[in-house]
């Protein structure tokens, strides 16, 4: 399991905790936190490997602990050790970060999702192991987070909802296949249903859907036309690393996605995603779409026409009470970076058309765009399924 995918499985019954070292039996005192420790809430939890040898013996293990403090702490410069707990080949469950091993305290291994998650790290090198389909499906599981790629996705998915799990996927393995609800939370909630296997969209779709929702509502979408500029981290880890390989005064705008001829497949797939995420399988929906030398947060232009005479100042009311969105006088991706909400801004009259609008939306395309709309989906889910029992 590569480092920091998420899995889920939520938890059957209560048990005694397991025996855990002290920060004190590992040697923690000489890797001391920079500052106090903060405190989230515990939402999610992120499994890790720590990609450090697998050759090791049990009285070794302490001391790989400490090392990884001080790698965490003087050379990546962070407050304390990234994770919270770590457990050794052998079992052995250590205490990572300071603060309370009943405390959902704030780590350093999930990017912008460390406030509301835990990280467990296993010592060692697991990268080319994986689950299999028989051992998700074998039963034992309430509620699956994939979010391993297209391919495996399609071999694994199955198998686990056909154990009894809810599924929720993010890659575009499902997206778009009948019967399997491709859910943004805030926006089409009740399409997740009881349906086990409930899709996340692409993060384009998702920030376009939460503002488009309110609108529709409210006036009635007729045609939609946008464009997008992409941040570097949507293509991925290969993504960050080309942006950080690009030589000072020679970025450029790529467009690295298949191309039809006529379109690139990200176009088409925003189109398809839009409409059946609005239940709108006919909105005319066209998008030029490019990726920009950004390390996070996504733009989009959008001009939209409306069915029922909408202005501007009525627009910015109804978007101020939508959720998952904010207004900003002239959001950018970095202003979005690190946020949760959906950044609204520069909405006028569009002349060229009747009824027309033309808006400005940012969003960080890893948190609502990714793995905050998710964990929603899943606190939707767990909800309604509390209720119902």
């Amino acid at each position: 399991m590569g480092a920091g995918e998420a899995v889920g499985g939520a938890a059957r019954a209560q048990s005694a905790q397991p025996a855990i070292v002290s920060r004190e039996d590992w040697g923690a005192a000489a890797c001391p936190p920079r500052a106090d420790p903060s405190y989230g809430q515990v939402k999610a939890a992120f499994v890790h490997h720590t990609v450090s040898t697998n050759d090791y013996g049990p009285d070794e293990s302490a001391a790989m602990v400490l090392a990884m403090c001080r790698y965490h702490r003087n050379s990546n410069g962070w407050n304390d050790i990234g994770y919270n707990f770590l457990v050794d080949r052998y079992g052995t469950i250590f205490e990572g970060r300071a603060g309370g091993i009943g405390e959902a305290v704030v780590g350093a291994q999930a990017q912008g999702y460390n406030s509301q998650s835990t990280g467990i790290a296993s010592i060692g090198t697991f990268s080319s192991g994986g689950q299999t389909p028989a051992g998700l499906g074998a039963g034992d599981l309430d509620l699956v987070f994939f979010s391993v790629g297209t391919d495996a996705s399609r071999e694994l998915v199955p198998p686990t909802a056909a154990g009894g799990a809810r599924v929720i996927d993010k890659s575009d393995a499902f997206r778009l296949t009948e019967g399997v609800p491709l859910v943004v939370a805030g926006v089409n909630d009740e399409a997740a249903g009881s349906e086990p296997v409930v899709a996340n969209p692409n993060c384009s779709a998702i920030q376009l859907a939460c503002v488009l929702k309110p609108l529709h509502d409210a006036a009635g979408l007729a045609r939609v036309r946008l464009a997008t500029y992409q941040s570097m981290s949507g293509a991925g880890d290969a993504g960050i690393e080309r942006l950080r390989a690009i030589e000072p005064m020679q970025a450029d705008l790529t467009m690295d996605w298949d191309f039809d001829g006529e379109e690139f497949s990200e176009e088409w797939k925003l189109r398809a995603e839009t409409q059946k995420i609005l239940g709108l399988p006919e909105l005319p929906l066209q998008a030029a779409c490019v990726r920009v030398p950004v390390l996070v947060g996504h733009a989009q232009a959008v001009w939209l026409e409306t069915e029922r005479p909408l202005a501007p100042a009525e627009a910015a009311e109804i978007l101020v009470a939508a959720p998952n969105v904010e207004l900003a006088e002239l959001p950018t991706p970095g202003a979005a970076a690190g946020r949760d909400a959906v950044l609204v801004g520069r909405i006028r009259r569009d002349p060229t058309a009747d009824h027309g609008l033309a808006l400005w939306i940012v969003n960080d395309n890893l948190r609502k765009g990714a793995a905050l709309n998710a964990v929603q989906i899943a606190e939707g889910l767990l909800a309604r399924s509390a209720l119902a029992a």
